[in-house]
């Protein structure tokens, strides 16, 4: 009988720790064995010819057109497996308020910590996306860092920000 109630205890525990990863802003549903990723849901809505959140450029093409812009630049440093990085993606980046102030007001590159690609050239050396998200101090995700329009850092924050909270962020570098 023990046993029987323990193992029951145990069932549950495993099942509320699934509902709770598959709770809102999750990208995936209980027991499909798949998960999606931010990237996945970009390139699914590229496929089709829609918009899915900023118009992300490469990093070399905001320092170099930084000054070009007068606009200062808005990194994204996140990975494909963490969970406030979907959140993020899913929520934060849809928001047609947030979409637009970041299209007038900014230049929005995303940098993956996992990647391995070394696919940015700084200071004449090739390097990866993970290597340059430890450069700009990256310690935890999602991490923003903002970049003035010569390339130079203004302020970084880290966690999960909602459209209304990002808002409150985007507007405040935007105003120095």
């Amino acid at each position: 009988m023990k046993i029987t109630i323990a193992a029951i205890l145990v069932a549950l525990a495993i099942i509320g720790w699934k509902l709770q990863d598959a709770g809102p802003g999750s990208n995936h549903s209980l027991g499909s064995g798949a998960q999606s990723t931010a990237s996945d849901a970009a390139d699914v809505a590229d496929a089709a010819g829609v918009s899915v959140g900023p118009d992300w450029i490469p990093f070399e093409s905001a320092i170099k057109t930084g000054e070009s812009t007068g606009r200062p630049s808005m990194i994204f440093i996140y990975a494909d497996w963490c969970p406030w990085c979907r959140k993020t993606f899913n929520e934060t980046f849809t928001d047609e308020i947030v979409l637009r102030y970041l299209k007038e007001n900014f230049q929005v590159v995303k940098l993956n910590t996992d990647s391995p690609d070394a696919a940015i050239v700084m200071n004449g050396q090739t390097i990866t996306e993970a290597q340059l998200s430890q450069i700009l101090g990256a310690t935890g995700l999602p991490t923003y860092v903002f970049l003035d329009n010569e390339g130079q850092p203004i302020t970084k924050a880290m966690g999960f920000y909602d459209a209304e909270a990002v808002m409150g962020l985007l507007t405040s570098v935007a105003g120095r």
